[in-house]
């Protein structure tokens, strides 16, 4: 099996950073950046998308701190998102 190299460009949109499912939802965190534009920062999500498990889309949070990684809590029905910017720092975004 013969592989084709992949085209990387400094304009690339990087996708999915991190990802936290529940028995009803996935919540994926989203970057959307470009390399050029944002550097070593490209990794930041400032969006999570959320999914059913038939892959529908089912909310859009916008985020006032973009995050590096996320974990769901049940009990609070909220996303704990943490962010290195400039030293890390936890961060609560409760979902209504």
């Amino acid at each position: 099996m013969r592989r084709t190299p992949v085209a990387y460009s400094t304009d690339n949109l990087f996708g999915f950073c991190d990802i936290e499912v529940t028995d009803e939802y996935i919540y994926a965190l989203y970057s959307g950046r470009s390399y050029r534009k944002y550097k070593d920062q490209i990794v930041y999500g400032e969006r999570i998308v959320v999914f059913d498990w038939e892959g529908n889309h089912v909310h859009t949070y916008l985020l006032r701190n973009p995050f590096t990684s996320i974990s769901f809590n049940k009990e609070e029905n909220a996303i704990y998102g943490l962010t290195n910017n400039p030293n890390s720092v936890l961060i609560k975004y409760t979902l209504d």
